[in-house]
């Protein structure tokens, strides 16, 4: 494989714990269609919830409109 999505599912959701791919791939956008393809199968589940989980990274933000705030206690 070129690339890999390690989740897991709660009720509705889609967590979405590790990902990752081969770096000399990474200009092909494998880790894009990863990504793309999990939420395509979460959807396909009758999920309605991915979760890409903490940090707030660019690339997981650049897949929404909106963000839920988490804090550390």
């Amino acid at each position: 494989p070129v690339a890999v999505t390690a989740g897991f599912v709660h009720g509705t959701r889609f967590y979405d714990y590790l990902g990752a791919y081969r770096l000399d791939r990474a200009s092909d956008g494998v880790a894009k269609i990863a990504i793309g393809s999990t939420m395509e199968w979460a959807g396909s589940q009758g999920l309605t919830s991915f979760d890409f989980l903490p940090p707030g990274d660019a690339y997981k933000l650049a897949w929404t409109k909106s963000a839920t705030p988490v804090h550390d206690r």
